[in-house]
């Protein structure tokens, strides 16, 4: 299971570099679709023998959302629509783990960010307000546990460091 996770996530940095629609890349966006998929599949077994791993989720949370922003961009709205739902699903089976990684966390903010995208196309404005709004606020708790977690690593330097003087000074 690691070396088909490592595999899925392989196929979805890949996916990045041949994609290119938000971030510069080789602009094959068909071959961007196929491996998102491919790293989908990879992770829908793995879900299948563990259906709580974060990681898992998170990756196919990933590839969702970035399929259903391809299709947007190339007008199919109704499939994109799809994906975007199946992405919200994975949110909510991530939602109640308290030990995301910022990077798991982004990648909900990245969804509702995409998400608000495709309902402002659809001409949902107030629904594309709400993702946008969900967004900044994710984002903002996103932003508030990194420097919680920044004093916390401060806290610890500078106990090590003590330490250290200590031992400097007793020896």
């Amino acid at each position: 299971p690691a070396l088909q996770l490592e595999l899925a996530e392989g196929y979805n940095r890949l996916a990045l570099v041949q994609g290119g629609f938000r971030v510069p890349g080789l602009e094959q966006f068909d071959a961007a679709l196929a491996s998102h998929r491919k790293a989908l599949r990879l992770g829908e077994q793995l879900r299948a023998r563990d259906t709580a791993d974060a990681r898992v989720l998170s990756l196919m949370l990933k590839s969702r959302t970035n399929i259903g922003d391809i299709l947007r961009a190339r007008g199919d709205s109704a499939t994109a629509v799809a994906e975007m739902r199946e992405a919200a699903r994975l949110v909510e089976a991530l939602a109640p783990q308290s030990d995301l990684t910022m990077d798991q966390m982004f990648d909900v903010i990245v969804l509702l960010h995409f998400d608000g995208d495709l309902q402002l196309q659809l001409g949902q404005r107030r629904l594309a307000e709400q993702r946008y709004r969900e967004a900044v606020e994710a984002l903002e708790a996103n932003l508030t546990q990194a420097k919680e977690q920044a004093a916390e690593a401060d806290q610890e330097r500078d106990a090590v460091q003590n330490r250290i003087r200590k031992g400097i000074d007793n020896a």
